[in-house]
């Protein structure tokens, strides 16, 4: 069960203490926006994962109905609060799924692409 808390529960802390930190000013929209997003993602995997998890726990059957369901909600609804906060952020009110779906795309592609060195000339050891 620790595979399906593993990532998600730090990554939950940070965003969220980031996003509610009084001193988070100098935190632009395209960061909160982000943060936003991986809010989501954390607090669906938490929903699945809660929901499911005698698949992540080899068939054991850790929690009571009852818990599953209350906690599945709790993280599903936390997920979509998180993406209807993008959702405003972004300024818009008639996207459409599928532009959703290729923003979420296109700023998963860039933040990978960011990852690298942008020039010969970034290596921390020069």
């Amino acid at each position: 069960m620790s595979q399906a808390f593993a990532f998600q529960l730090p990554v939950g802390y940070a965003t969220i203490s980031a996003l509610s930190s009084p001193d988070s000013t100098h935190i632009t929209s395209t960061i909160r926006r982000r943060l936003n997003l991986a809010v989501a993602v954390a607090s669906m995997w938490l929903a699945s994962s809660t929901a499911f998890a005698s698949k992540f726990a080899f068939g054991y059957d850790l929690y009571t109905w009852k818990l599953k369901a209350f906690a599945s909600g709790i993280h599903a609804t936390n997920g979509l609060l998180a993406l209807f906060a993008w959702r405003s952020s972004i300024g818009t009110n008639k996207m459409t799924i599928r532009s959703c779906a290729s923003r979420v795309i296109r700023g998963t592609i860039g933040s990978l692409w960011s990852i690298g060195p942008s020039s010969p000339c970034s290596d921390p050891d020069s």
